[in-house]
This record gives structure tokens, sequence and C-alpha cells, in this order.
């Protein structure tokens, strides 16, 4: 049974080498937009190339958000988490950039990106945020654990789309 080989170039540079009877090339497409495979069984080098651009017309077009027309989310903050619910509804968890800075505010979205509301969780201290799970335009959860101590966390939700309250204590156990 002939085993091929699969050498995946990206430009003149080779990024894999892999063997295998059975190869899907529907995951290793999807990573580069333009990619040259080449197969080869050992016994006979005779390549067949198969040039792919794959969906040039079907890949996303990026735009740009945050800029100086919105400056809903200050410059000196950077994305940690973001979810999204649909096409319009977006949230996400910011850090400020700088040295030992936590994860404490959030932001969320109901145009597409447009615009974004900034909002600060108001959290048990030192906890800091950790995940975030949103349900719809005005109902999110957001996980926080302890910064400092070792155990402890707390579950944090907003109903009306703003800054979180409610909050249910999580202790640790063992």
């Amino acid at each position: 049974m002939d085993f091929f080989r699969l050498n995946v170039y990206l430009g003149q540079r080779r990024c894999w080498n892999l063997r295998s009877r059975c190869i899907t090339l529907g995951s290793i497409i999807g990573l580069y937009p333009f990619i040259n495979l080449f197969f080869s069984n050992e016994k006979n080098l005779t390549p067949l190339a198969f040039f792919c651009s794959v969906g040039l017309s079907a890949q996303a077009q990026w735009v740009l958000q945050n800029t100086a027309a919105n400056p809903e989310t200050p410059p000196v903050y950077f994305s940690v988490l973001m979810h999204t619910v649909s096409d319009q509804v977006a949230w996400q968890l910011l850090q400020e950039n700088a040295d030992e800075a936590t994860t404490n505010t959030l932001s969320k979205t109901a145009n597409g990106g447009a615009t974004w509301t900034f909002h600060s969780i108001n959290g048990t201290s030192p906890f800091q945020a950790g995940g975030l799970h949103a349900i719809d335009g005005n109902t999110a959860f957001v996980t926080q654990f302890n910064t400092v101590a070792a155990g402890g966390g707390e579950i944090l939700k907003t109903t009306d789309g703003a800054t979180p309250g409610p909050k249910s204590q999580v202790r640790r156990s063992l």
C-alpha cells in the first residue's frame, strides 16, 4: 500500500511535510488563501500541483473599529475576550494596557461594531474578570477569580446591557 507525502508550500517555504494514507485537505487549505499542494508517492515523484485561491470573493472583509471617530473604547485598552451573539451584538472584556493591570472593563456593541458602550465591572476586589458569556444584547455573565489569594471567585450578571450587577459568590472546594 502506497503512502502519500503531502508537502504544503507557502510561497517558496515548505511549512509542513505530512505522511498519511488519508489526508483531509479542507482544514489545511483553509489556513492560507494561497497555497500550493504537491502530492507524490515515494515510487513516482511526479508532483501533482493544486493552486488554490480559496474564495477570494467569499473571504470576510475587515473593517477598522475603535478609531478616533469611535472613542467609546479608549485606546489604552485591549480586548482580552470577545463573545458574539449575532451579526449585530458582541460583548468583550477589556484590560488596560499597563503593568499589572486587571481585566475589569466590559464593552458591548448592538449595531455590528459601529459603536461600543464601555462599562466598569464592579466585582469584589481583588477579583478580575476571566470569562464572559453573553446571552443577548441585554444579558451577559462575567466570571471573576481572585488575583491575590488562592481560590474563590464570583459570577456577575447584567440584564440591562450595562454594568454587571448582582453577583453569586463561588467558593473553592476540594
